[in-house]
């Protein structure tokens, strides 16, 4: 059913559940997907906010919403904060000093690329009995 097509506001719940299952167990992407969950996110507020006029409880009428919905929130919030994070100042010189850090040191060389709007490091061994290492970044 389509959210459209909905009736009541308790079919716009139904129709927006299996979406909200969905996005609820998925960490955030790339930035395209940041955007569009949080037009989900406004699209299933509206939802529950209409449901909830009738004195109802979103909980009772799909087991589960709140719990999917919070971890939808958190996850956007986590991912918001990151995106703000990489495009600030701030965020450019932890990048700086990380990289400066990591190239001081003799038994890798450092490669920044940007996937999806995220910092990946890679740290390449210059020895061949080395492993190459992930470094993690502090953007995600």
């Amino acid at each position: 059913m389509n959210v459209k097509a909905a009736e009541d506001p308790t079919e716009a719940l139904q129709a927006l559940w299996p979406r909200l299952q969905a996005l609820a167990v998925e960490p955030v992407r790339d930035e395209a997907d940041f955007v569009e969950r949080r037009a989900f996110q406004s699209t299933a507020f509206c939802a529950q906010y209409a449901v909830r006029l009738l004195k109802l409880n979103p909980n009772d009428v799909i087991p589960g919403w709140d719990e999917h919905f919070v971890a939808l929130v958190r996850e956007n919030s986590r991912a918001s904060n990151a995106l703000e994070k990489s495009k600030s100042v701030e965020g450019q010189l932890e990048r700086k000093r990380l990289e400066y850090a990591l190239a001081n040191q003799p038994w890798c060389s450092l490669r920044l690329m940007w996937r999806s709007g995220l910092l990946v490091l890679r740290c390449r061994s210059r020895q061949p009995n080395r492993p190459r290492r992930n470094l993690p970044s502090t953007f995600g």
